[in-house]
């Protein structure tokens, strides 16, 4: 199955809107009634299969490139995407 790396940078953001880039592509667990009930909360890439190599690349199936690079570009992150072969 042929892989696509994407890199992308987040440099220019500030640390709350890291936070909630992180959040929102990859999900989270939410706590409520003080830690009593845990909820995970699903992210854009859920249900993407990915490997995160790092913690800006993304190791996605080929197929899936156009689908991940434009949920990067809606939350105005800068991407690049290179070929992948172990």
């Amino acid at each position: 199955m042929a892989k696509t790396m994407i890199l992308y940078d987040l440099n220019d953001k500030t640390q709350p809107q890291k936070n909630q880039i992180i959040r929102t592509l990859f999900g989270y667990q939410d706590k409520s009634c003080h830690g009593k009930y845990l909820y995970q909360r699903p992210g854009l890439l859920s249900k993407i299969p990915f490997n995160r190599k790092t913690k800006t690349a993304l190791i996605i199936p080929t197929s899936e490139k156009e689908k991940v690079t434009k949920i990067l570009h809606k939350l105005a992150i800068k991407t690049t995407a290179l070929d992948y072969s172990p």
